[in-house]
Order: C-alpha cells, then structure tokens, then sequence
C-alpha cells in the first residue's frame, strides 16, 4: 500500500515533471509545496537525530548543486527540486535517490539526443527536446535541452515506492 507521504507527494511531483516538460520551467509553487511535504516528514519522524542528518545531506548536496547551477549545469528549479527531494526521502535513501536521479536523466539526455538527431534528419519529433510551443531545432537553430526535473521526480517517486515493494 502506497503511504501518505507518497500519496502527499506525488501531485506536486507529477506537476513540475509536467511543466519542466511543456515549458523548461519549475514553478515555486510546486517546489513549495514539496518542501513543505518534505518538512513535514522531517519534523512529524520524531527523531532529532535523523532530521541533523537529514538536513546536513540536504545542506551538503544543496552547496554541490549550487556551484553546478553556477556553472549553468543545472537549472535553479532543479537544484530546489533536488534539495526539497532529498528531505523527503531521507538521508537513508540519499545514494539511491541519487543514483536512480543520474540513470533516469542520462536515459532521458539519451531520448532528447534521438529525438533532436531524428527531427535533424528525418522532419519529425517527438517534442521532448524541446519545450512546448518553440520552434523545434533544425528550424531555428534552437539547442535541445534536458527537462531534468522529470528525471528528478521519477527518482523520487522511485525512491518512496520502492520499500513499499517489499
């Protein structure tokens, strides 16, 4: 059975991949509302202990991020996305969450490549790479671009799910 904070999370995170897909845009709103739910978990454990790590991983991974965001590696709704994402999974899930985030953006990068090289050369796409109402790449000249954050929530909802499993 699927646990309330799953239940709690997966709107918000179904919402942002949404968006991050049509438009390259996370909105606050949706990050908002999973940092809440997120903070929420944090405080409701009941664990002093766990919410100091908790929230030293968020810390942690939050400072690595921002020198990618620096760097224009990442977009800043991503790097919010993935902090608010890693309180809601815990420090004890932090490498799977992470290692899940990096399988399912590299697949992802890999589906944007096909589908810039398909529209290249063959006139058609499959508007993943990209955003919704933009003209597609061989037209304009326009770069493809990775809507991270889909991968972001995948891995999240992923990582909540997967001890329910059993």
């Amino acid at each position: 059975m699927i646990s309330v904070l799953t239940a709690a999370a997966a709107p918000p995170l179904v919402l942002l991949s949404i968006s991050d897909l049509r438009c390259r845009r996370i909105p606050n709103l949706y990050v908002a509302a999973l940092g809440i739910i997120a903070l929420a978990r944090v405080a409701l454990a009941l664990d002093p202990v766990g919410a100091a790590y908790d929230l030293g991983a968020a810390t942690v991974v939050f400072a690595v991020l921002l020198v990618a965001w620096a760097r224009k590696m990442l977009g800043a709704g991503d790097v919010k996305v993935i902090v608010a994402a890693v309180l809601l999974v815990g420090h004890d899930a932090l490498l799977h969450f992470l290692f899940l985030t990096a399988i399912l953006g590299g697949a992802l990068a890999l589906l944007v490549l096909a589908d810039s090289w398909i529209e290249k050369y063959y006139a058609f796409t499959l508007r993943i790479a990209y955003p919704a109402g933009a003209p597609t790449g061989g037209m304009s000249g326009q770069r493809p671009s990775v809507p991270y954050g889909v991968a972001i929530a995948a891995a999240c909802l992923l990582t909540l799910i997967a001890p329910q499993l059993g």
